[in-house]
């Protein structure tokens, strides 16, 4: 379910429908968050940021990319 709400996020995105984009890779986030998915949890938190980046929230966007940062760390040094 989460990669296919984050697909359609990236497809408002794309579009140019930003809105939309980001109700997608928050609604994608949630569920991501719930069922403990970390990789996908990231994947949402870096496009999040990607949306704020673009729209010029830069402090907001750089929150999201170290949040997304920090979730990927939490990964690799899981697997490592």
């Amino acid at each position: 379910m989460c990669p296919t709400l984050n697909s359609i996020g990236s497809i408002y995105s794309r579009s140019g429908n930003i809105d939309k984009a980001l109700e997608f890779y928050e609604k994608a986030l949630k569920i991501s968050r719930e069922i403990e998915d970390d990789k996908a949890v990231s994947y949402c938190l870096n496009n999040i940021a990607y949306i704020y980046d673009s729209q010029g929230f830069v402090a907001k966007a750089i929150d999201y990319y170290y949040k997304a940062l920090k979730q990927m760390s939490k990964i690799r040094i899981a697997s490592v």
